[in-house]
């Protein structure tokens, strides 16, 4: 039997899947009544008798501690930082939704929107910025690029109707705390002066065949026309059809739980900026290298001007397990690859190289104060390339502290050796390198932090164990975006 949650979705045109939301297409608005902002949770809303109602007829069905919409449609909500708009006779509640397997190229929410009948909908917008989220006023970031709207149905009355269009009026602020801190920025509920509160609309229209079941729209389906690419009205094809009773508008301002970037990675980005720094990857990774009889590296260091300076390392200072890096004064780091077949992540000896560099370097450009954020290593091994940096100084003085004595030290890299052996061969080789490192270091009491360059040299990925108990067996790892 049909019923509403097993039903396809047949797609014949996607009208308009996304829309550029961004400085140039704002379209400051003028409204009658003013807007409210909030932020509350989850918990706080359930209390409040609007949201109840809706959330009741939203999440009709339960499944254990999940809603069935929550099920069906694979998104966990977050309980908190929720933000609810009041405009006039329309309410809106916008949470972030998680997922099993995290993207650090979007991230999304959820929207309960309540019209004027009192009538409740849901919708899940996907934000894909085009350039990375940045700190502004208000406790906010400022947001640039797609926005993607699907609605979530679970009503009957959905069915039978051909067109969707969804248009979301996004909530957004050009009030500034100072004259350093300007710019257009996401509505948070510090921003309370209304003259400072604006819309800008965005709009995803959908042709479906049949009924609109549960499932969900495909993803990313073929942006046909986006809205508003360079200012001006939207082309035909993405305007919602005349006395279309089923293309609501729906309001809501993006939730997202920014946080500043990791320790280290201003420093890991100027790497790639360095073209000799990438050629030097490049030759590590290469097949003489990684399959040789003698392991590679080369010298980082800054010249008198604070530029860096990328050297190899001469072969005879090198062996098939070691690399013997410069004591120059200047030199702040190295890069060394580990041959196929030995193990493919930091050695224990790797890791006491980080106190050699933090030791021996002048630090001439910090004025001479030693600084334990600046020494880096970094490993190109057959599962791509590594970097390591201490958090503190606690870090390096615990490194030296084993290194100072040889049966500490040689304890101390069997140990990491020894769980290296248990991995096998298999697919989980990747995920298990990099959960063991990791919890060796904690095992160590060692404040390190481990990152990870994409294939492209284009960008670092903080990586971290999972300290949620719920969640870290399907996911030991989590991945912190650097950009």
């Amino acid at each position: 039997m049909k019923t509403i949650f097993k039903v396809w979705i047949f797609m014949i045109l996607v009208m308009l899947a996304g829309c550029e939301l961004n400085e140039e297409v704002i379209r400051n608005e003028k409204y009658a009544e003013k807007i409210k902002i909030r932020e509350s949770s989850l918990d706080k809303l359930l209390g409040e008798g609007k949201f109840l109602t809706a959330y009741n007829k939203v999440y009709a069905n339960r499944d254990k501690s999940r809603t069935a919409m929550e099920a069906q449609y694979n998104f966990t909500i977050v309980p908190h930082g929720a933000k609810v708009i009041e405009d006039g006779t329309k309410t809106s509640y916008t949470f972030k939704i998680t997922r099993e397997i995290s993207n650090p190229d979007f991230f999304e929410n959820l929207v309960i929107n309540v019209d004027s009948l009192g009538q409740p909908s849901a919708y899940i917008l996907k934000y894909t910025p085009s350039e990375p989220l940045a700190p502004a006023a208000h406790n906010s970031f400022n947001f640039k690029g797609q926005v993607k709207i699907t609605p979530i149905v679970y009503n009957t009355t959905e069915t039978g109707k051909t067109t969707i269009c969804v248009t979301a009026q996004i909530l957004m602020c050009d009030q500034a705390w100072s004259s350093t801190n300007t710019g257009v920025h996401v509505a948070t509920n510090d921003c309370q002066d209304q003259n400072h509160l604006f819309y800008s609309p965005v709009t995803t229209c959908y042709t479906v065949n049949g009924d609109i079941g549960g499932g969900d729209f495909g993803d990313d389906p073929v942006v046909i026309a986006p809205i508003g690419g360079g200012g001006g009205d939207p082309p035909a094809e993405g305007t919602p059809p005349n006395n279309c009773h089923r293309c609501p508008v729906i309001i809501t301002a993006p939730v997202e739980e920014w946080v500043e970037p990791p320790l280290h990675c201003e420093k890991l980005n100027e790497l790639l900026k360095s073209f000799n720094f990438k050629e030097a990857i490049k030759k590590l990774k290469t097949e003489q290298a990684l399959t040789g009889v003698k392991e590679q590296g080369y010298n980082l260091s800054y010249n008198g001007k604070g530029n860096l300076v990328v050297s190899e390392v001469p072969e005879a200072n090198t062996g098939e397990n070691n690399v013997n890096y410069s004591t120059f004064p200047l030199v702040f780091g190295g890069v060394h690859c580990h041959l196929n077949g030995h193990f493919s992540l930091f050695s224990g000896a790797d890791l006491f190289l980080l106190d050699k560099f933090y030791q021996r370097h002048n630090y001439a450009s910090n004025g001479g104060i030693s600084n334990p954020l600046i020494p880096v290593h970094l490993l190109v091994s057959n599962m791509g390339v590594y970097a390591i940096s201490a958090d503190n100084v606690q870090a390096m003085e615990k490194l030296r502290e084993i290194y100072s004595s040889n049966k500490k030290r040689e304890s101390f890299v069997r140990a990491l050796e020894k769980k290296y052996q248990k991995i096998d061969n298999s697919s989980f080789a990747l995920a298990n390198y990099q959960k063991i490192f990791l919890e060796f270091l904690k095992d160590n009491g060692l404040q390190l932090s481990l990152y990870k360059a994409d294939d492209n040299l284009t960008k670092w990925t903080k990586l971290a164990l999972n300290d949620n108990p719920e969640a870290n067996t399907n996911k030991p790892i989590n991945e912190i975006n650097c950009n």
